[in-house]
């Protein structure tokens, strides 16, 4: 009799102490809901805003896309209908290359302008895409290149294209020059190098052995023209050695010992008839290369040019080498990821803050007019039954926010991710280091001093009110 007693004195005795200890978990969910309310309209300017923005450019971003395209088309007007076909295919290749669409399309234009519409243009578009990637050049510089060096030695296939490539970055790779400053200079050697029968391999082992000794790859090109001239337009002493050791012509020449065997027989001829070698090689840029590579550099020239055989696959591996980092497709997936959830989260806060409020105002009244018991499961029953009855308008504000807001925003962001997701990576990435990070760690920060008070005022509720039902959240033991 006195353990129910006992009881009956706690159940009427301690309520108003309950009470106290609810109506200050009702203040603490209401200044709760200002805070997320806060953080929700924080995050929504820094985050959701600036990303409407950006899905905003995607539009203008689509209309340079259709622009550079039609500008394809306009090289081949009755070809419209197969040019417009490759848009895809382009927009894949800026996906896979890491390049922008424009650069793409650029690409495609030069592709159709140097070699013609053909079957294979996408083929050449992705080899000139792939080189460029490797080489930290546009898509558009290493079509020069390429097309350069293939049309100057007749040969534009698709093979070509990728063995020119494979000995450009090869020469990138083992000289002192840049992907774009050997696009710029390569062209001004081609034509006489394939006139006389050089190589590719000896016109791109020269310009690996001679660019950062001689000088840059415009000084190389210019020295090598000079050289090159010597023996298509010999003076009198190269006529005389030519005459003398049997050949027709330098092109016969050259033909018969090589680029290396050519250079090294005309400096000696040179010393062994006590003649400068400016008798046989008219230009001073001509004569600097042929010193350097029959002299000091002669070793080195060899062994490039050996290199030179081996250059298939260069292309593949240093675009794998400058794409296996944080372009690869789960980084990318992670970030886009993290955006996502950070748009959305600004104006779900913000419209969740006020709803926070509004239960911790209801609890406060709830408390105040019915027992303990009544309060906990009066709470319990509206929570669960918020959604389903749309409790102070939650569905509905929620759908409307949704269709009005949220939908536009996904919907812009994925056509511009499907059309330049290499450049949302760059700008998703500043976001998350410079705004996303900050924002959820101020959302973290705000529950630590927030949210797990109310779970310890509840915790505190049972040395008030010690039934497991009415405060132990779930464990059934008591003190």
């Amino acid at each position: 009799m006195s353990t129910l007693a006992t009881l009956i004195v706690k159940l009427t005795g301690d309520v108003s102490g309950l009470r106290s200890s609810l109506d200050d978990a009702s203040s603490m969910v209401s200044r709760a809901g200002q805070s997320i309310g806060a953080v929700g309209g924080s995050m929504t300017a820094k985050v959701t805003l600036p990303l409407v923005g950006i899905g905003t450019a995607a539009v203008v971003m689509g209309n340079q896309f259709n622009s550079g395209m039609a500008n394809v088309i306009s090289l081949a007007p009755e070809a419209a209908d197969q040019i417009a076909g490759m848009s895809s295919g382009v927009q894949d290749l800026a996906v896979e290359m890491g390049a922008s669409t424009s650069d793409m399309t650029g690409g495609l234009y030069q592709v159709v302008s140097a070699f013609g519409l053909a079957g294979e243009s996408l083929d050449l578009l992705e080899t000139n895409a792939m080189a460029a990637t490797a080489g930290l050049a546009t898509t558009e510089e290493a079509i020069a290149l390429t097309s350069a060096v293939t049309k100057g030695y007749g040969d534009t296939t698709a093979e070509a294209v990728q063995h020119a490539a494979d000995l450009a970055l090869k020469t990138v790779q083992m000289g002192q020059t840049k992907f774009p400053e050997l696009a710029a200079s390569i062209g001004a050697v081609t034509p006489l190098a394939a006139a006389l029968g050089v190589t590719q391999e000896e016109l791109f082992g020269t310009m690996a052995t001679a660019t950062g000794v001689t000088g840059n790859a415009a000084a190389v090109s210019t020295q090598f023209r000079g050289v090159l001239q010597s023996l298509m337009s010999p003076t009198d002493a190269m006529s005389g050695l030519l005459s003398e050791m049997g050949f027709a012509s330098g092109e016969a020449m050259m033909q018969q010992l090589g680029l290396q065997g050519t250079i090294d027989t005309i400096t000696a001829a040179a010393t062994a008839s006590g003649q400068p070698l400016q008798a046989y090689i008219g230009s001073i840029e001509g004569q600097t290369l042929a010193m350097a590579l029959a002299g000091p550099q002669a070793d080195t020239f060899g062994q490039k040019l050996a290199e030179m055989q081996n250059a298939a696959g260069t292309t593949q591996a240093a675009f794998d080498a400058q794409t296996q980092g944080i372009n690869a497709p789960k980084t990318q997936g992670i970030i886009l990821a993290v955006v996502g959830l950070a748009a959305a989260l600004g104006p779900v806060l913000m419209v969740l803050g006020p709803i926070v409020s509004g239960i911790g105002a209801v609890g406060a009244v709830i408390g105040a007019l019915a027992s303990p018991i009544g309060i906990i499961i009066a709470a319990v029953g509206l929570l669960a039954a918020a959604w389903v009855t749309d409790f102070g308008g939650i569905r509905t504000m929620v759908t409307e926010f949704w269709n009005t807001h949220l939908k536009p925003i996904f919907d812009m962001l994925v056509q511009w991710l499907q059309t330049n997701i290499p450049i949302a990576i760059g700008v998703l990435a500043g976001f998350w280091e410079n705004t996303l990070k900050p924002a959820l760690e101020t959302v973290w920060l705000f529950i630590q001093e927030n949210i797990f008070p109310i779970f310890v005022t509840v915790v505190q509720c049972r040395r008030i009110f010690p039934l497991p039902s009415a405060c132990w959240l779930g464990s059934g033991k008591t003190h």
